[in-house]
C-alpha cells in the first residue's frame, strides 16, 4: 500500500484500531505503542501491516527525536506520574512544525475523587493542560 511519506506516533494506542484507521485515512506509516502487552498483542494480530506497527512500552521510554510528523496521546497523560517528562518525550519526537494531539479527562467534568479510576494519577482542567502544553512549546 502506497503511503504519503508521513509518519505518526500513537502513544498509548490501546488495541491499535486508531493507529490502523489513521494510517488508512491519511495514507501514512504509524507506530503505536502501549503499556499493556495484551493490548499490543491484540493490535499486532488485528491491525498491524506494512504501514502500521506496534510495540509494548512503559513510561519512561525514549523516542527518536524529531522524526514524527505528528503524535497522538489520547486519554493517556492522566495515567503517567511524570506528566512533564512524558509530554516532553512525546513533543520531542515530533519534527519542528509537526502536531501533537493531546486529550485527557477534564477534572471539572469527571472529578477523580468522585469518579475514582485506579489507573489515573490525576485529571486536568483546561488551564492546566494549556500550561503543560505551553511548557513544551505546543501552544
Amino acid at each position: 500500500e502506497q503511503t504519503t511519506g508521513l509518519f505518526g506516533l500513537d502513544v498509548f494506542c490501546g488495541n491499535g484500531y486508531g493507529s490502523h484507521l489513521l494510517s488508512r485515512e491519511l495514507g501514512c506509516a504509524m507506530w503505536g505503542m502501549d503499556g499493556s502487552a495484551e493490548a499490543v498483542r491484540f493490535a499486532d494480530e488485528h491491525y498491524a501491516d506494512d504501514a502500521v506497527y506496534f510495540s509494548h512500552k512503559l513510561f519512561p521510554f525514549r523516542l527518536p527525536a524529531g522524526r514524527a510528523d505528528f503524535a497522538l496521546s489520547m486519554e493517556s497523560i492522566e495515567h503517567v506520574e511524570q506528566d512533564d517528562d512524558f509530554l516532553a518525550t512525546v513533543a520531542g519526537a515530533v519534527r519542528p512544525g509537526g502536531l501533537v494531539f493531546l486529550s485527557t479527562p477534564n477534572r471539572h467534568v469527571i472529578d477523580l475523587e468522585r469518579n475514582p479510576n485506579k489507573f489515573h494519577v490525576r485529571h486536568y482542567g483546561r488551564a492546566e493542560v494549556d500550561e503543560l502544553a505551553r511548557r513544551h512549546g505546543l501552544r
